[in-house]
């Protein structure tokens, strides 16, 4: 693009390494989330700690720089990042592949975008991926881990967001009312009928 949000992203794509490179990973977080579409107000990794604190998630955001993927994990107990050299059109062809499924690109896709981040969300209950645009399309939950043997939702409910600022902390709250719903089944509706549903749901109710 040539607008001036394409020029800016630009900019603060080329600021990310800058700011790697002697190890800043706060500050090459904030150019990562400035680079992206903007949704709220900016935060920093920081605030996005305090927002996490208690929630059981893991943010891992994904950014693609010239011939290499940075990884930013982000947790209520810190930020890491890491750096997986990986060329354009060698990334372009694993994302195809992986949005058909196949497994042997999911498993080069882990390894390229979650193993270094492993230990951050290991602990974790939900895995938010903030991907980079040039990912979309990858099923990330599908994606494979050869070591376990395991595709990523097997571990860990997974999430998308556009940004690691537009997450927001919601209190927990005990719920005032309850709806049950149950879809018809049995004779007459084509589908067969789940013995146990209404139980269920009363049970729910109660």
């Amino acid at each position: 693009g040539t607008g001036i949000f394409d020029a800016a992203r630009t900019l603060y794509r080329e600021a990310i390494p800058l700011a790697l490179d002697p190890n800043d990973a706060a500050a090459a977080f904030s150019y990562a989330e400035r680079s992206r579409t903007r949704v709220g107000q900016l935060a920093t990794a920081a605030e996005m700690q305090k927002r996490l604190r208690g929630s059981g998630a893991a943010i891992v955001e994904i950014v693609a720089l010239d011939g290499e993927l940075a990884a930013f994990a982000l947790t209520e107990n810190g930020l890491t990042f890491a750096r997986h050299p990986i060329d354009e059109k060698e990334l372009a062809r694993l994302t195809s592949a992986a949005s058909r499924g196949e497994r042997k690109a999911c498993a080069q896709l882990y390894d390229a975008v979650l193993r270094s981040s492993e230990s951050a969300f290991a602990k974790a209950r939900h895995l938010i991926i903030v991907a980079d645009p040039i990912l979309d399309g990858v099923p990330f939950g599908a994606l494979y881990d050869s070591a376990t043997q395991s595709h990523l939702v097997e571990r860990i409910a997974v999430s998308m967001a556009l940004s690691a600022s537009s997450l927001q902390a919601r209190p927990h709250t005990r719920p005032g009312t309850i709806l049950a719903v149950a879809l018809p089944s049995g004779e007459g509706t084509g589908s067969i009928a789940l013995p146990r549903a209404s139980r269920e749901l009363a049970d729910v109710q109660a």
